[in-house]
């Protein structure tokens, strides 16, 4: 069943800010490593594809965002490369727990602009067979991102 992409992003958008709250509620040290893992595939994945099916569609509706999101895309894949690599040891001396909270709300801003700019425009100005078609693309595209990771 085809689904719409706004829909598609809007529920990774809610998987990864139920990452970020169990990241804060979390006691368990392994348990926080296994959520921030996810975390970063999640992003991840959801960057890549809101850059191959979205940002096509962003720049056309509204090109006056577009230094604004493509620098946030690029500032949050750093964020998540620094996650990835820092070694263990940092973790003892606070970079890691920075660059953490760091993400965090740089990935809340990211949820709160798509879901309150973004989303509405595509809504309202791409016709819904296109929204499919990105959604069937964004379906395909995760599945492929999943079996390569």
């Amino acid at each position: 069943m085809e689904r719409d992409i706004v829909d598609l992003l809007r529920e990774d958008h809610t998987r990864m800010d139920g990452l970020l709250t169990e990241l804060d509620r979390v006691g368990s040290p392994h348990r926080r490593e296994q959520a921030v893992s996810e975390l970063v595939a999640a992003l991840g994945r959801h960057l890549d594809a809101e850059e191959a099916l979205l940002e096509p569609v962003v720049r056309k509706l509204l090109p006056s965002l577009m230094a604004e999101l493509l620098r946030e895309h690029a500032d949050l894949k750093h964020l998540l490369t620094r996650l990835d690599y820092l070694d263990y040891m940092a973790r003892f001396f606070g970079s890691f727990e920075l660059t953490l909270g760091l993400l965090e709300e740089m990935v809340r801003n990211h949820i709160e602009e798509a879901e309150e700019t973004i989303f509405p425009r595509v809504l309202r100005d791409v016709p819904a067979t296109r929204r499919y078609q990105l959604g069937a693309q964004f379906v395909r595209f995760s599945a492929t991102t999943l079996m390569s990771a």
